[in-house]
């Protein structure tokens, strides 16, 4: 595609140079000059407009429109450059060597369609030999298969009901205080002499283990001589007893005076049973 349009564009520029009233170009230094003159404008747009200028009022060569072409960046602009530019060209000047100027193959071709449009299509373009498509190679039909007869059709088998799955519920943990734990910590207190650490041993070792049973919980109140360490230590356990609707009559009995039985039991109504 690149070959068949340089044919083109080169054999468009040789009829369309001929006929510019550029006879040579402008001289070397007296270009440089004008070249200096719009790289030294700051602003972009003014830059633009003094190049476009520039090429409309002086004859150049090819590469001296490319040189100024190369000037900007954007393909817009090189083209807009060369279409201003491209009717100043010195005769013998071929447009298509142009085609480098440009980032952009499609630019190339814009410049090509607008020469054409605005110049006249140009005759006596030779275009490459026409292709030539060889026909398809035809094979020669394969002999058909037999049908081979389906299979039959066997019956379908009804589908089972899905049985639900019975969820596995884990068991419950059993909550309770070993006989080997109660001893230990049964002995532990019974070591106590001191009152008054029995009671804070038994405070602080009996969340430890919170399923006591009511048995268990009256042999530890019956560890305390004391009357008032007996209820302090009966309500600070009622917390830490699995079966608590027979806490109070098994604890009570250890309770000699009537007022600790009644308190113990209005304890336990606070709590809720």
């Amino acid at each position: 595609m690149k070959q068949i349009l340089t044919i083109l564009i080169f054999i468009s520029s040789i009829s369309f140079a001929q006929n510019s009233g550029c006879l040579a170009p402008t001289s070397a230094i007296q270009f440089g000059q004008m070249k200096r003159g719009i790289t030294n404008q700051v602003n972009y747009n003014q830059r633009l407009q003094t190049a476009i200028n520039t090429v409309q009022g002086i004859c150049m060569s090819v590469q001296q429109l490319a040189e100024i072409i190369a000037i900007f960046p954007q393909e817009q602009d090189k083209l807009d450059i060369a279409v201003y530019g491209i009717n100043n060209l010195a005769n013998g000047q071929d447009y298509y060597l142009l085609y480098d100027a440009f980032a952009n193959f499609s630019t190339a071709i814009r410049l090509h369609d607008y020469v054409n449009q605005y110049f006249g299509p140009q005759q006596n373009v030779f275009l490459p030999a026409p292709i030539v498509i060889a026909p398809p190679i035809i094979q020669p039909p394969q002999p058909v298969q037999p049908i081979r007869p389906l299979d039959p059709v066997q019956p379908v088998q009804p589908v089972q009901p899905v049985q639900p799955v019975t969820p596995i519920v884990p068991p419950v943990p059993v909550c309770e205080v070993t006989a080997q734990q109660f001893s230990m910590i049964s002995n532990t207190l019974a070591a106590q002499t001191s009152s008054s650490s029995k009671v804070s041993i038994t405070k602080a070792q009996l969340p430890t283990f919170k399923c006591y049973t009511s048995s268990q919980m009256k042999e530890i109140v019956s560890l305390f001589p004391s009357s008032s360490d007996k209820l302090d230590i009966a309500k600070f356990g009622y917390d830490y007893v699995s079966d608590k609707s027979n806490y109070f009559f098994a604890v009570s009995s250890l309770l000699p005076s009537s007022s600790d039985r009644e308190e113990l039991s209005t304890y336990i109504a606070a709590k809720g049973r």
